[in-house]
């Protein structure tokens, strides 16, 4: 989190709606849709609540993994900017 950001939890929720055929999007479209969105949130350093879809398949495991992904990536991001900050850094 950054020094000066004040915590923030944003809620989602998500369902398939019988609309969504009839505009030519499908689950994919929803599920793509619904990770640019806690991607976007997740990289602001903003918390999700999500009630969750508990199927298995089900979005709650898709966000869990998806934000789970996220998080590693920053944090191996900042690992390696504080090492090269400190003339750490190696090539690989």
């Amino acid at each position: 989190m950054r020094p000066t950001q004040q915590l923030m939890t944003v809620a989602i929720s998500t369902s398939d709606s019988p609309d969504m055929a009839a505009l030519g999007l499908g689950e994919g479209h929803l599920k793509e849709a619904m990770a640019e969105l806690a991607l976007q949130l997740l990289a602001a350093d903003i918390s999700l609540a999500y009630g969750g879809d508990l199927r298995a398949h089900g979005f709650t495991q898709f966000l869990f993994r998806y934000g789970l992904a996220v998080y590693l990536h920053y944090r191996l991001k900042e690992h390696c900017e504080s090492h090269q900050s400190l003339g750490m850094a190696r090539s690989y």
